[in-house]
């Protein structure tokens, strides 16, 4: 009996080290625009409203979001356009896009895209407009997220 008790107690001890454990290796991040945006050719989207950085792998300047730890990742990205313009952006790791997205030009549309992808540290992964022309982003409405599902 006083052995189940001290395994028992033995376990509980257990219970921060694992929790504070799982909160350092979490990484999630929830960024979006605080207004409506002019975006040009081949530049990252400007979100500036950082609602969630567990694990700082977004950078808010470079507007990128960098590995913290290798592993299985989630993003998602939607997009609005404002009346009278259609927007195409991509997600992209490294340069390389790995996921698009579109909404078209009647008044609010919006779309959204996700993607699972494996990531090493440091690799990047950000939300760029590749059009030729300017675009027209709707604010609270335009989003990217990403969040790591298993660590290697």
């Amino acid at each position: 009996m006083q052995q189940g008790v001290d395994t028992n107690i033995q376990k509980q001890r257990e219970v921060p080290r694992l929790l504070e454990r799982s909160v350092q290796t979490s990484v999630a991040f929830y960024v979006q625009l605080s207004h409506n945006h002019t975006i040009v050719y081949a530049r990252a989207v400007p979100y500036d409203i950082v609602s969630v950085n567990q694990g700082n792998g977004y950078d808010k300047v470079s507007h990128v979001f960098r590995a913290p730890k290798a592993g299985l990742y989630f993003f998602t990205n939607t997009v609005m356009s404002t009346p009278g313009h259609s927007i195409k952006v991509e997600i992209e790791k490294n340069g390389v896009t790995i996921g698009k997205n579109q909404a078209d030009t009647n008044g609010y549309e919006s779309g959204t895209v996700s993607v699972i992808v494996q990531l090493s540290v440091h690799d990047n992964v950000w939300v760029r407009y590749p059009g030729y022309t300017k675009a027209q982003l709707a604010q609270d409405y335009n989003s990217f997220s990403g969040f790591l599902i298993s660590a290697n």
